[in-house]
């Protein structure tokens, strides 16, 4: 039994001796290993890089929401200063609100054909481009009307930021669009918010002086 016991224990060693001495094995089991490390890495480096695109647009979409709101419901804020600076009734001052609001309502259903023509990032980028000529008019602007048709230009450019911004997350995002999707609606919500409160504030301070 001892002697049989020495024998697999001597035949064992052999084996291992064996094994470790032989060069092309011992290159094969360094080849598959420098196999894994590189995948290793290279698989470690696309997730990297994925993260990087995804981390992009989920900035892009949420200033393109952002700046897409900003002007919208700014006017809202200062209906009572626009009512006393133009001399006019709180509907006609009103309607600095609802011109914009006209304006994205004419326009929405035209986008989406726009969109398919020439591409959702030119449509977003075009239409930011576009919305910031009627944005300044609007600060120059000197009767009622005038304001009220700038305001209503605005609203042409909305939609097509609106619809180009969705249609691109749920083409880009893959399986991160609800967080892609959220990301853009805080934007918006900003956007909004921050219109209103620095239009009240420039508003004051240049009734203070």
């Amino acid at each position: 039994m001892q002697k049989y016991q020495t024998g697999a224990l001597f035949q064992l060693f052999h084996a291992s001796h064996h094994y470790n001495a032989d060069p092309c094995m011992h290159g094969v089991g360094v080849t598959v290993m420098a196999e894994d490390d590189a995948t290793t890495v290279t698989t470690s480096r696309e997730l990297n890089t994925t993260d990087s695109f995804y981390l992009h647009r989920v900035v892009g979409v949420t200033i393109a929401g952002i700046c897409c709101f900003l002007p919208v419901y700014c006017t809202q804020a200062i209906l009572p200063e626009l009512r006393d600076f133009f001399n006019t009734t709180e509907i006609g001052a009103g309607r600095t609100v609802g011109a914009t609001t006209l304006g994205v309502a004419i326009a929405a259903p035209f986008v989406g054909v726009l969109a398919d023509a020439i591409g959702r990032k030119r449509v977003i980028v075009a239409a930011l481009l576009g919305l910031t000529l009627p944005t300044l008019l609007v600060a120059h602007a000197v009767t009622l009307n005038e304001l009220i048709f700038w305001r209503f230009v605005q609203g042409l450019f909305v939609p097509a930021v609106i619809a180009g911004v969705i249609a691109y997350i749920t083409e880009e995002s893959q399986n991160k669009v609800g967080f892609t999707m959220a990301s853009y609606v805080t934007g918006t919500v900003f956007g909004g918010m921050i219109g209103r409160m620095l239009d009240r504030k420039s508003t004051r301070l240049n009734s203070s002086h």
